[in-house]
């Protein structure tokens, strides 16, 4: 079973992106694979291709991205999802998930499911 999301070490910085539906039957998958990677590399987050992602999904990002902060290591959006960002500022959380250009592009070029 392909899974919506990869997790791939690009130019120094772990690159995770999501795509199609990140709904709660992915949070194990996705939890499991951010922790067994290791914690020495800034993230650069690409949702901008997912159709949905699911509150179980932010909350885990929200746990990785503190695990990151104790490693002096940080989360950042690459790659911004409009319904994803509208709902991130309904609910007060859009500043954990700080943009850092919204119009960049990540390319999908070799990257591995996780």
């Amino acid at each position: 079973m392909k899974l919506p999301f990869s997790v791939q070490d690009r130019d120094g910085i772990r690159c995770l992106t999501l795509s199609e539906k990140a709904g709660i039957e992915i949070t194990a998958s996705l939890r499991d694979a951010l922790l067994a990677t290791d914690l020495s590399r800034d993230v650069a987050l690409n949702w901008a291709q997912a159709e949905h992602v699911h509150t179980s999904v932010i909350q885990v990002l929200l746990a990785w991205k503190q695990l990151l902060a104790e490693h002096g290591r940080s989360l950042t959006v690459a790659c911004d999802n409009p319904q994803v960002r509208s709902f991130l500022q309904l609910s007060g959380l859009s500043e954990q998930f700080p943009s850092s250009s919204p119009d960049r592009e990540m390319t999908e070029a070799g990257s591995a499911d996780a």
